[in-house]
């Protein structure tokens, strides 16, 4: 199965748009640097308390 050139993240009221034009997985370090720059920690993404 091929991979999207884009994702969204929908966690809430939080929407993360994630580009990918290497259509290729990305990584968990990936995903919480960006959840991080985001404002968000890990711990409340898991919980879903944004």
């Amino acid at each position: 199965m091929e991979a999207e050139s884009t994702f969204i993240m929908v966690k809430g009221s939080l929407r993360l748009t994630i580009p990918n034009p290497h259509r290729k997985e990305i990584s968990i370090d990936l995903l919480t640097g960006i959840i991080r720059q985001a404002g968000i920690t890990k711990n409340d993404w898991i919980k879903n308390e944004v």
